[in-house]
């Protein structure tokens, strides 16, 4: 934002996705870093903006939970700062049910995927944590977009199974969820193909039943099987 005042524009031009004028301008800078280079160019308060993920028991800093990092603190070396206790990390689609979790189990270490697996912030601490022999696990909604979140998070891991990645949130406890749930419809049943054969296993049992369940629905088999889960590990 200093770069586009000092040239005599409105502080959030190339964020501002109002105004014809502000889109032509942030199109044609994208343009040259794409072009020019190769988008290897930091734009420090964009990546404060919109690069933060929030997460507990990750990061040891002396404040209460939860941590809250940016894109500028992820590129320094935060691995002396990381739980050296923590072995299991959850991903929680759901920033609701993430926040009840952390209030439920303020023994585990979450992560807030907030239902994007675009954040590339989340994608480094991610891939940090496995790199440290972290376990990584998936929870998210149980429907067509939830399902399509987690293929796309799991692709970009480098260490993690995925049979840890869905240890929790495997096709038989999808099976019996979906059986018990209650709500219809056809948009978020839709079926979709997918590359990893475990996450298309669970797309194929939505759209066939019709039904979806959301992980507030599913928030005490969670604190259930977390508990159970660290419980055996600790």
């Amino acid at each position: 934002m200093l770069e586009t005042s000092k040239c005599g524009l409105p502080a959030h031009t190339l964020i501002d996705n109002h105004s014809p004028q502000a889109k032509q301008l942030r199109h044609y800078f994208n343009q040259i870093l794409k072009d020019w280079f190769d988008n290897d160019v930091p734009f420090r308060q964009l990546n404060l903006i919109t690069g933060n993920v929030t997460s507990t028991n990750i990061i040891q800093n002396g404040l209460p939970e939860p941590t809250t990092l940016n894109s500028q603190q992820l590129k320094q070396n935060i691995i002396p700062y990381f739980n050296t206790q923590t072995k299991h990390v959850y991903i929680i689609e759901n920033a609701n049910v993430f926040i009840e979790l952390m209030f439920r189990l303020p023994q585990a270490a979450l992560i807030c995927g907030n239902g994007n697996n675009r954040n590339p912030s989340i994608i480094e601490l991610l891939q940090l944590l496995e790199k440290n022999g972290v376990a990584l696990h998936y929870l998210g909604d149980l429907d067509t977009i939830g399902i399509k979140i987690a293929a796309n998070t799991f692709v970009k891991l480098q260490q993690t199974s995925i049979d840890c990645f869905l240890q929790l949130q495997n096709i038989n406890r999808v099976n019996r969820w979906v059986i018990n749930g209650v709500h219809r419809d056809s948009k978020r049943t839709k079926h979709i193909q997918l590359a990893e054969p475990a996450l298309q296993l669970q797309i194929d049992r939505i759209h066939s039943s019709g039904i979806y369940v959301e992980q507030e629905e599913l928030l005490n088999d969670y604190c259930q099987l977390i508990e159970q889960q660290l419980a055996t590990t600790t």
